[in-house]
């Protein structure tokens, strides 16, 4: 099984031979949650789809994505180099923890540190907002740099891997179970409530 560490190593391998190579990079971050069990992936354009799951009590979409951004900043600061480097991402509550701002006061605090020394180490990076799943955009929405398209399809694709990791790792775990649990009992529970109220209507009626 590839730990998080070598999955940081690709990625920051992946980044400093594109940013050598070309003018601009272009990559797309994403967050899942299924069952309660989260996971995060960045798609670089040209390049690789890596994701892993988030570590921790705290498993929301809102974390994945966040921890998407902060992971590709942490390979980011594992390049030796500069260059320009773009990032697409759908969920603009993450895309202000690059400001220090949203939930989790020390994750985005930890996430506007690292922004802040990649750009200091000589890497011009930007983050940019795009629709997710084929949604729409607002008539005052100006793409990414590279276009809308490219950026739609890296998005896009960072999404489908990070609910795929994310449903990997809830398939046969403790999490999993308990949601069956729950879901049983929830629908043991409508059922005698339905039941309740049919016996009185019976009597109301008598």
């Amino acid at each position: 099984m590839i730990g998080e560490d070598e999955v940081l190593e690709e990625l920051a391998a992946t980044l400093e031979k594109l940013l050598r190579t070309e003018p601009v990079v272009y990559v797309g971050t994403d967050g899942s949650c299924v069952m309660d069990i989260a996971a995060w992936s960045v798609a670089v354009q040209n390049g690789p789809v890596v994701s892993a799951g988030v570590t921790g009590e705290d498993q929301s979409a809102y974390r994945g994505e966040v921890e998407a951004i902060r992971r590709l900043l942490m390979a980011a600061q594992m390049v030796r180099g500069s260059g320009r480097l773009v990032i697409v991402s759908d969920c603009q509550a993450a895309i202000m923890a690059v400001h220090g701002c949203g939930c989790s006061r020390l994750l985005v605090e930890d996430v506007a540190r690292r922004w802040q020394d990649v750009k200091a180490a000589g890497i011009d990076v930007t983050i940019h907002w795009v629709p997710s799943h084929g949604k729409p955009a607002p008539s005052s929405w100006h793409p990414p740099p590279g276009g809308e398209v490219p950026a739609r399809v890296l998005n896009g694709r960072a999404d489908v891997e990070a609910r795929s990791c994310a449903t990997r790792r809830a398939s046969g775990s403790a999490r999993e179970a308990c949601a069956a649990l729950r879901a049983a009992a929830e629908d043991w529970e409508v059922e005698a409530i339905r039941g309740l109220a049919k016996i009185a209507e019976f009597y109301d009626s008598v």
